[in-house]
């Protein structure tokens, strides 16, 4: 295994969605609907890639927002959707996030974040977490105009950051970000910080399993 560049997912792989979860307890959405939420929102985004077309992030999950609203019988669903989405200006790192992406610096990665969401939220997050010195590109898929995990997204990255796919790893906690990258022909590197999650049996096994973040950069060595 020869890695020289490693792309990382952001959305819940480089930081937890815990305050997204308190606004939607706050709004009276109920924290407990935030999965089916940030599920829905996958799917749709998924759904349009498939057909080989494009919409944001922030507009599919505010669609979904205002439904949810709507659902809930809260007056202005619009008001509801937006003070959610600004639970993404206040996301905190996992405890291993700032480590692991030292430690790919130090072993000479070139390090780039790749997203479904917006650069402007990751940037904003790297530079309040004191990280953006750690990270030499933030892409998101406006530049495919295409959603991970379609094929073409993990070419465009790697066209991006000028690095042939057998040479480039994507690092994510989500099984279905990991097989479309060892699909694009990409390594694998499977977050598992829980330990108990089960690898979904329908999908390739992952080029690497680890369990927290800093432990990416010797995986991959």
């Amino acid at each position: 295994m020869s890695v020289r560049v490693v792309l990382l997912d952001v959305n819940e792989t480089l930081f937890s969605l815990s305050a997204v979860r308190e606004r939607f307890a706050r709004t009276g959405l109920g924290a407990e609907r935030l999965p089916g939420w940030f599920a829905g929102v996958l799917r749709d985004g998924f759904a349009i890639a498939a057909a080989d077309g494009f919409a944001l992030f922030p507009e599919i999950a505010q669609v979904h927002l205002e439904a949810l609203a709507r659902e809930q019988g809260l007056d202005d669903p619009a008001a509801v959707a937006s003070e959610v989405l600004g639970g993404f200006e206040e996301v905190e790192p996992h405890a291993d996030t700032v480590a692991g992406l030292r430690s790919l610096q130090e072993a000479g990665h070139t390090v780039a974040t790749f997203t479904n969401g917006t650069t402007a939220i990751t940037r904003t997050f790297l530079e309040r977490i004191g990280a953006a010195d750690l990270v030499d590109h933030v892409l998101d898929v406006t530049g495919p105009q295409l959603w991970k995990p379609h094929a073409a997204a993990y070419r465009w990255a790697c066209d991006a950051v000028g690095v042939r796919r057998k040479e480039a790893a994507m690092v994510a906690v989500h099984p279905w970000d990991i097989q479309g990258a060892q699909r694009a022909g990409m390594t694998g590197c499977w977050v598992d910080r829980s330990g108990a999650t089960a690898w979904p049996s329908f999908l390739p096994e992952p080029s690497v399993t680890v369990r927290r973040l800093d432990e990416v950069a010797d995986a991959l060595a």
